[in-house]
C-alpha cells in the first residue's frame, strides 16, 4: 500500500526537478541576454543566440532526465496501459481514502452501484425471455467495484430496503438517519462498551426480584436491563430502531463472560428459601441473645452447648469422588447395594469453658447411638426413633449432669424439644367435658354454647403463653438457659459441621464388607477423637466459623435499617 502511494505521488517529484532544471536554464539564459542588450539592431538574433547558449550550457545528465520526465509526463497523460498499473491507481485511491465513517456521497456511491447492477439484471432477464438467467450477487459485486468490504455494503443495503418498508411519514426520516448516522467499525466497538463492575448490584437485584416472582431470568434479558440503566451502549438500525444483530450478539457475549464471572448460575437454587419476616425476627432475636451472653461479665456468661441429631446408613460412602481410570475395560463395577439400615446418633457438643482452661469439645458420655431396625437395642421403646419421651430421658440422664457449669444450651426447633410436662393439659386429648372443665378451673372466659373446637382453641393458647417446655424447666432448675435456632437458619448451628466431619470419616472407610457393627465401631472411634486434643481444637474451630457468619447477618440486619429508612424519607418527600 505504501509503494502505491509513492508510485502516486512520483510525478510530483518529476513535476519539482522539471522546474529546478529549467530555473538553471533561465538564469544562465539571462547572464546571456545582458551580454548582447548593446546590439539594439539584432534582438531577434540576439535571443537566438542565447537559447543556443542554454542549449550548450545543459549538461548530458540533464539531458537524460529532461528525457526521463517527458516519458512520465506521456505516460501519465495516456493513463494505465497494463492491468498491473491499473491496479497501482486502486490500490492508490483505496489508500489515500478516508478510512472514517462513510460519509453521506459514499453511500449514495454505494447504494447507486447497487442498484445499477440489480437494473441491469433485471433488463437482461427481460432480453433473455425463456432462458433462466444466473442469479446476481449485486452486494459482491458492489463491494468489488467500490473495494468496500461486502459487510458494510450488506449493512448500509439492508438498512435501507427495512426503511423502504416503513410508512411514508416515516421513509424519509429514517432514509436522511441512514445517509447521517456514523456506522464504523471504530465506532461500533466502542458502543459495544465493556461492563463495569458496579453493575453487579443491579444485576443482582434484577435477578432476585425476577426469582421472587417465579419468572425466568436470561442473559438477553440482562442486556435490555443494564442498556435501561445505561452501562452497556447496543447499535441499533436505524431504520427499525431495533438492536443490530452483530452488536446484540457481541453485547451477549460481553454479559454472558460478566455472569460467569460473577459465579451466576442457571438451573434451579435448592438450599434457599424466601424467609419471611417472622423468621427474619427470631433469626434477630437469636443473634442478639447469643451476642448479650458473649458480651456479659465473666460472671454472668454461659458456656454455649450445641446439640442435634443425625443418622448414617450402613452403605453410606464416599465413592462419587474415588479415583479410577476410564480406560481400564477390566475395571467392571456393581450396582451399588440399598442404603440398608441406619445407625442413629445424638450428642451435645460445647465451646471453651468460662470459669477454667477447659477447651471446647465433645460434651463427655452425651453420646446417645442406636440402630432403629435392631430389636435388641430397643431397650423398651418400640421402635427406638427420636420422640419427646427418649429425649427427655437423654436429656435427664446423658446432658444435664455433664453440664459442670452454666450454660446455655442451643438447638433447633424439633417438635419432640419441645414437649410440654405430663402435669400440663394437653387439649388435643381431652373431651369436651375436660376441656370446659378445665377452663373453668383456669378462669378463662368462654361464652356457651361453645363448640369443642373454639373451646380447645382457648386453652391451647393458654398452654402456649404459660406453660414452659419441659426440657426448658429442668435445664433452669440447674442453672443452664435453653435457646432456640431460627427455623431455616441451620448454618448458625455449628454442630452440624461436626457431623459432617463424622460421616465422611465414616464414609471413607467403607468397604463391600462393610457391616452394620462396623459403622458402629466406626462412629465410636470418631466421637472418641472429639475428646482428644486435635478433635477439641476441631471443635473450638467449627464454633468459631459461626462467628462469621453471624457478622454477615449483623451487617444485612444494618443494611435492612438503613433501607427502611431510605424508602420512609423517600416517602416523607413525596408527601411534602
Amino acid at each position: 500500500m505504501a509503494d502505491s502511494a509513492d508510485d502516486a505521488v512520483h510525478g510530483d517529484g518529476v513535476r519539482k526537478r522539471l522546474r529546478s532544471t529549467r530555473y538553471r536554464a533561465a538564469a544562465q539564459a539571462g547572464s546571456s541576454a545582458s551580454d548582447g542588450i548593446a546590439d539594439d539592431t539584432a534582438p531577434s538574433s540576439v535571443a537566438t543566440s542565447s537559447s543556443v547558449a542554454v542549449d550548450s550550457s545543459v549538461t548530458g545528465d540533464e539531458t537524460a532526465e529532461r528525457e526521463s520526465f517527458a516519458q512520465e509526463k506521456r505516460k501519465y497523460r495516456k493513463g494505465p496501459q497494463t492491468l498491473s498499473e491499473v491496479e497501482e491507481h486502486i490500490a492508490t485511491v483505496v489508500s489515500l481514502r478516508s478510512f472514517k465513517d462513510l460519509v453521506k456521497g459514499e453511500k449514495l456511491d454505494i447504494l447507486m452501484v447497487y442498484f445499477n447492477i440489480i437494473a441491469r439484471h433485471m433488463e437482461e432477464q427481460s432480453r433473455n425471455k425463456g432462458r433462466k438467467a444466473k442469479p446476481v450477487e449485486a452486494v459482491e459485486q458492489t463491494a468489488k467495484t467500490l473495494r468496500r468490504s461486502p459487510t458494510s455494503v450488506k449493512r448500509l443495503v439492508q438498512s435501507w430496503k427495512d426503511a423502504f418498508q416503513l410508512p411514508a411519514e416515516q421513509r424519509l426520516p429514517a432514509l436522511f438517519r441512514i445517509l447521517h448516522v456514523e456506522n464504523s467499525r471504530e465506532t461500533s466497538q466502542e458502543k459495544r462498551a465493556r461492563i463495569s463492575q458496579h453493575c453487579y448490584p443491579i444485576v443482582r437485584d434484577y435477578v432476585r426480584t425476577m426469582r421472587l416472582n417465579r419468572s425466568r431470568v436470561t442473559a438477553r434479558q440482562i442486556v435490555d436491563v443494564l442498556v435501561a440503566h445505561e452501562k452497556l451502549n447496543v447499535e441499533r438500525n436505524v431504520a427499525t430502531n431495533e438492536y443490530d444483530r452483530k452488536a446484540l450478539s457481541s453485547a451477549l457475549r460481553t454479559v454472558q463472560r460478566f455472569l460467569i464471572k460473577h459465579k451466576f448460575k442457571r438451573g434451579r437454587k435448592t438450599g434457599t428459601l424466601k424467609v419471611g419476616d417472622d423468621q427474619v425476627v427470631l433469626r434477630n432475636k437469636y443473634i442478639k441473645t447469643l451476642l448479650n451472653n458473649r458480651e456479659a461479665p465473666q460472671t454472668h456468661r454461659k458456656r454455649e452447648v450445641y446439640l442435634d441429631e443425625s443418622y448414617i446408613h450402613q452403605h453410606y460412602n464416599r465413592l462419587e469422588n474415588s479415583l479410577y481410570d476410564p480406560n481400564d475395560v477390566l475395571d467392571t463395577a456393581t450396582a451399588p447395594p440399598a442404603k440398608g439400615r441406619r445407625y442413629c446418633f445424638l450428642a451435645a457438643i460445647q465451646g471453651p469453658s468460662i470459669s477454667t482452661s477447659a477447651p471446647a469439645g465433645l460434651v463427655p458420655g452425651s453420646v446417645w447411638a442406636f440402630c432403629p431396625q435392631a430389636a435388641s437395642a430397643s431397650r423398651g421403646d418400640y421402635h427406638k426413633n427420636f420422640n419427646g419421651k427418649n429425649f427427655v430421658k437423654w436429656w435427664k440422664d446423658q446432658l444435664l449432669p455433664n453440664l459442670h457449669e452454666p450454660s446455655l444450651i442451643i438447638m433447633d426447633n424439633a417438635a419432640y424439644h419441645k414437649t410440654i410436662p405430663e402435669s400440663a393439659p394437653k387439649p388435643t386429648r381431652m373431651r369436651k367435658a375436660d376441656i370446659l372443665s378445665k377452663l373453668v378451673e383456669l378462669k378463662l372466659p368462654f361464652e356457651t354454647p361453645i363448640q369443642v373446637l373454639e373451646a380447645r382453641g382457648i386453652l391451647q393458647h393458654w398452654v402456649n403463653q404459660n406453660v414452659e417446655f419441659e426440657v426448658v424447666q429442668l435445664a433452669r432448675d440447674l442453672g443452664h438457659e435453653v435457646l432456640f435456632t431460627p427455623p431455616r437458619y441451620s448454618d448458625l448451628q455449628p454442630i452440624e459441621l461436626v457431623w459432617a466431619h463424622i460421616k465422611g470419616a465414616v464414609g471413607r472407610q467403607y468397604t463391600a464388607g462393610t457391616k452394620l457393627a462396623d459403622v458402629k465401631a466406626r462412629l465410636d472411634v470418631e466421637f472418641a477423637k472429639l475428646e482428644q486434643p486435635q478433635g477439641c481444637d476441631l471443635v473450638g474451630r467449627i464454633i468459631s466459623s459461626v462467628d462469621r457468619v453471624i457478622d454477615r447477618f449483623m451487617k444485612e440486619m444494618q443494611e435492612e435499617d438503613e433501607l427502611v429508612d431510605q424508602e420512609l424519607a423517600h416517602d416523607v418527600e413525596d408527601g411534602d
